[in-house]
């Protein structure tokens, strides 16, 4: 089975090196998502485009990942609850946060899942 190289940060070149040093020095690490649309800068602009795009809506970093973690969980994906995890950290959520957010649950009735 094929698989889609994931790009070392520190051997990119071009466009891709600056955009991958830009995620690194915004958010102190780079996902491997992020080594794999590196492979084509204009996917990994894209990406990172869209992600800035959400930072500015009306749902705080907290909440999103919490929204993150539980669609990670109810669809099976480790990956994406062992990332969502660690950016939650860096946005401050709490291990009671990430209890009840793999769970679907939130404190607030307008955030709880239906």
């Amino acid at each position: 089975m094929a698989q889609i190289k994931i790009v070392d940060p520190a051997q990119a070149t071009g466009k891709s090196k600056e955009l991958l040093t830009a995620l690194q020095n915004n958010i102190k690490s780079v996902p491997n998502l992020a080594k794999a649309l590196a492979n084509s800068p204009a996917a990994l602009k894209a990406w990172m485009e869209f992600d800035g795009a959400l930072n500015k809506g009306s749902l705080n970093a907290k909440l999103r990942q919490e929204i993150a973690l539980a669609v990670g969980q109810k669809n099976g994906c480790e990956y994406c609850v062992s990332a969502h995890t660690a950016i939650g950290k860096f946005a401050g959520l709490t291990d009671s946060k990430f209890s009840t957010a793999v769970r679907g649950k939130a404190p607030h009735p307008r955030t709880q899942r239906r």
